[in-house]
C-alpha cells in the first residue's frame, strides 16, 4: 500500500482505507462530540500534533498523524440518511493502536454508507458497503473500527455522541 505523503490532501471514497493493528498496545486517548445545529459527529485525539495527512471521503474527513494515526475525524451525518436505532457495542473489541494506509489501486464506484445513531446510549455506528467486518478494534477511548479480512476498514463506532441535553451549553 502506499505511504500517506505528508502535507498532502488525499481524496478518496472513505472505505478505501486500510488498516494495521499493533495488538496489545493502548489505544490513543481522546473524546467524540456532536454538533447538532450543523449535523456533524466527530472524535479528537488527545495528541497536540500538527496533521501531516488529511483524506477525505464523501462524508468523513480524517486527519491523520505522519505515522497514520488518526488525531480528528469529523463526520457528517445527513439528516435524510441517518437512521435512528438502538444500538450497543461489540462486545469483542481488541485493543490497539491503529494506522490507517492508503490502497495500491482503487475501485471505480464509490461505495453505499449507512448511518445508524441511537442518542440515548450515545452510539454512531458507520458502516461501509462491502464485506463484513471480521473484528472491531478500539483505536481510541471513544473511537472502534470495523476491519474485515483483507485490512480494509469497514466502518467505526462513535462513543459519547449523545443529543444536547436541556440545560448543556456549546
Amino acid at each position: 500500500m502506499p505511504e500517506l505523503q505528508p502535507d498532502h490532501l488525499h481524496r478518496l471514497t472513505i472505505s478505501h482505507l486500510g488498516v494495521r493493528v499493533e495488538a496489545g498496545t493502548q489505544p490513543i486517548r481522546g473524546a467524540s462530540w456532536y454538533d447538532p445545529e450543523l449535523g456533524f459527529f466527530g472524535f479528537e485525539s488527545d495528541r497536540h500534533a500538527r496533521a501531516a495527512t488529511s483524506v477525505m471521503g464523501q462524508y468523513v474527513v480524517y486527519d491523520l498523524d505522519d505515522r497514520g494515526e488518526i488525531l480528528r475525524l469529523e463526520v457528517l451525518c445527513p439528516e435524510s440518511l441517518c437512521q435512528r436505532k438502538t444500538h450497543v457495542l461489540p462486545e469483542r473489541a481488541e485493543e490497539g493502536r491503529c494506522r490507517l494506509t492508503l490502497p495500491e489501486e482503487f475501485p471505480e464506484l464509490p461505495r453505499e454508507v449507512e448511518f445508524a445513531w441511537d442518542p440515548a446510549s450515545a452510539i454512531l455506528h458507520v458502516r461501509f458497503e462491502g464485506p463484513a467486518s471480521v473484528r472491531t478494534v478500539r483505536a481510541a477511548t471513544s473511537l472502534l473500527l470495523d476491519v474485515d479480512g483483507e485490512g480494509r476498514l469497514t466502518g467505526f463506532w462513535l462513543e459519547g455522541v449523545g443529543p444536547v441535553t436541556e440545560g448543556e451549553t456549546g
